[in-house]
């Protein structure tokens, strides 16, 4: 049951992210990859937050909860262990993303490859008529 709930909840992840990927692939050129990372971190961070910590995204709309959440992110650089287990967390959710976007880019191949043949395609002269024709 936890292999399909955390899996759902991965693909939900990467269906919220891959249009904005698109987006931002088109407009950021090379800086594509630092982005990602740094979304892939934060993302990490966040579950980190709201796993350990019990932080609610409605807490962000509360400044004295802002202010204890800000303390504890920028507390996690002081604890080598966790960050690692942080970094390490980002690391896999952004393989385990490209592997989405691999398959989703394959999956487009295929669909547009499928809808070319379905188009009928006008038939091919044989030689000679060529050959003909531009005499």
């Amino acid at each position: 049951f936890y292999v399909l709930y955390s899996g759902s909840g991965l693909l939900t992840f990467f269906l919220a992210v891959w249009p904005l990927d698109r987006l931002a692939r088109h407009r950021l050129g090379y800086w594509i990859w630092p982005s990602q990372a740094i979304i892939f971190a934060l993302c990490a961070l966040g579950v980190y937050l709201g796993l350990i910590d019990r932080f609610n995204s409605w807490d962000l709309a509360h400044p004295y909860k802002l202010t204890e959440i800000l303390e504890t992110s920028l507390n996690v650089q002081q604890r080598p262990l966790l960050l690692t287990f942080i970094l390490g967390f980002a690391a896999i959710l952004w393989v385990l993303y490209t592997l989405f976007d691999i398959w989703m880019d394959g999956a487009a191949w295929r669909l547009r490859g499928r809808k070319a043949r379905l188009v009928p395609q006008p038939p091919i002269a044989d030689q000679e008529d060529w050959h003909n024709a531009s005499s």
